[in-house]
């Protein structure tokens, strides 16, 4: 058994839901955690700073010691005003799931239309609020046709590179990048393009989730983007523990009832909060990297989104053999 004293971390992209599920799943991330962007795709999506101040009270009466960044959501009815009135409000990041591309992503904007968004993402520019951006692109632009999973990540690329050169002081973090090509493209952006990446991403790929027919065949292995090569998965771990500061930890733990991890419409999303950062952990101490572990966990993501790293610590227990990641 190893153990670890480090500077309480900040999860950088987390789902702790609401209602019910918030009560199960939370104290896994707000136990261990100094604070983390929270998502905000939820039933309805958070919008407006309204939805926002509700959501962060609800946390905070739960857990008030950490610190909730709220991401809320861009949708087709987000508005110039409205996006000022967040910024008014205190948000400091937008969230951006493009249409049907994750969980309770119906109303958000197509990658296709993002110029439609244009006076949006200038104001985000000039006033330096944080784009959180689910990266993935689900029909060709060529034709149309429904493009495989594995592929959607890098086919969204363009999008990165073209929203950039227009918007080129726009801070964008690009969530759980799972490719090598996309880590290569944030690699060539300037600092202020960054990724998160997971844990799940550094340990899975596709052959732990999907069959020879490209079914579901491990449910609970299954989330969006979905796990890639072996390759892909090598350079997700090269990036964690490259000691760069535009990589940093986001666990992507997204829960769902395990009814809605069964089935032939599978949920995507792996709940990783309670082992995600020991998962990690071992990772770096496998390889020899574990020095660079505060620094992923801890540092690179609060100070990206201008915040003080934790003046606290914790000590983890973390097994000597890597384990699977399993649901809960």
């Amino acid at each position: 058994m190893n153990k670890v004293r480090l500077r309480k971390p900040y999860d950088m992209h987390v789902h702790l839901r609401d209602g019910e599920m918030f009560k199960k799943v939370h104290r896994f991330t707000t136990d261990k955690c100094a604070g983390g962007v929270v998502m905000g795709n939820l039933t309805p999506p958070l919008v407006t700073a309204g939805d926002v101040r509700c959501y962060r009270h609800m946390i905070n009466r739960s857990a008030p010691e950490f610190n909730a960044i709220v991401a809320p959501m861009l949708t087709k009815s987000t508005t110039l005003d409205v996006v000022k009135e967040l910024m008014a409000d205190g948000t400091i990041v937008l969230k951006w799931i493009p249409g049907n591309t994750s969980t309770n992503s119906s109303t958000g904007v197509p990658l296709t239309e993002w110029e439609m968004y244009s006076e949006i993402f200038d104001f985000l520019q000039t006033n330096k609020i944080v784009l959180s951006w689910h990266l993935e692109l689900t029909h060709s632009t060529a034709d149309n046709k429904v493009l495989d999973e594995v592929e959607r990540e890098a086919a969204a690329i363009p999008f990165l590179l073209a929203l950039h050169k227009a918007f080129p002081r726009l801070k964008i973090v690009v969530e759980h990048a799972s490719t090598a090509k996309m880590i290569q493209t944030v690699e060539t952006l300037p600092d202020h393009v960054a990724a998160t990446l997971t844990p799940h991403h550094a340990i899975l790929t596709t052959a732990d989730v999907l069959s020879d027919k490209k079914q579901v065949k491990l449910p609970f292995n299954y989330c969006k983007p979905i796990a890639k090569s072996e390759s892909d998965r090598q350079a997700v771990v090269q990036a964690m523990m490259s000691g760069n500061p535009k990589f940093f930890f986001g666990s992507d733990s997204a829960p769902h009832p395990a009814s809605r991890k069964v089935g032939e419409n599978v949920a995507a999303g792996i709940f990783s909060a309670p082992f995600a950062l020991e998962l990690i952990f071992q990772l770096f101490f496998r390889d020899g990297y574990h020095l660079f572990f505060q620094a992923f966990a801890s540092e690179f993501g609060p100070r990206f989104y201008g915040i003080k790293p934790s003046e606290e610590f914790i000590e983890l227990y973390v097994p000597n053999t890597i384990f699977p990641v399993i649901m809960i």
